[in-house]
C-alpha cells in the first residue's frame, strides 16, 4: 500500500499544465469576440460615468439628495466597472499563477 502511496504521488507530481491557445480551433475569432465583449463593457462603463455623474450634478443642483445618491451611485458603479474589465486579464493570469504555485 505504501508503495502504491508514493508511486502515486510521484505521477501526480509529473502533471503539468500549460495552456496554448493556437491548438484550439477557432481561437482566434473567440478571442476577438472576447475583445469585443469588453470594449462593449467599456462603453456601458463610461455611459454609466456620464449618466451617473450628470444626475449627481442634477440631484446636487435641485437639492434633489436622492438622485444625487443614486448618481453617485452610477458613477461609483461605472468607474469599478471599468477597473474590473480592465484588470481581468490580469486577474486572470495572477489567479492561474497562483494556482500554478500550490
Amino acid at each position: 500500500m505504501r508503495h502504491l502511496i508514493s508511486t502515486l504521488g510521484v505521477v501526480l507530481a509529473q502533471v503539468d499544465l500549460k495552456p496554448d491557445f493556437a491548438v484550439i480551433p477557432g481561437s482566434g475569432p473567440l478571442q476577438r469576440l472576447v475583445n469585443g465583449l469588453g470594449a462593449i463593457a467599456l462603453m456601458l462603463s463610461l455611459a454609466g460615468v456620464v449618466v451617473g455623474g450628470g444626475l449627481w450634478g442634477v440631484g446636487s443642483l435641485s437639492s434633489n439628495h436622492h438622485a444625487a445618491t443614486v448618481g453617485k451611485r452610477a458613477t461609483l458603479y461605472g468607474v469599478v466597472g471599468a477597473v474590473i474589465v480592465g484588470a481581468a486579464a490580469a486577474l486572470v493570469n495572477w489567479a492561474f499563477q497562483l494556482g500554478g504555485t500550490a
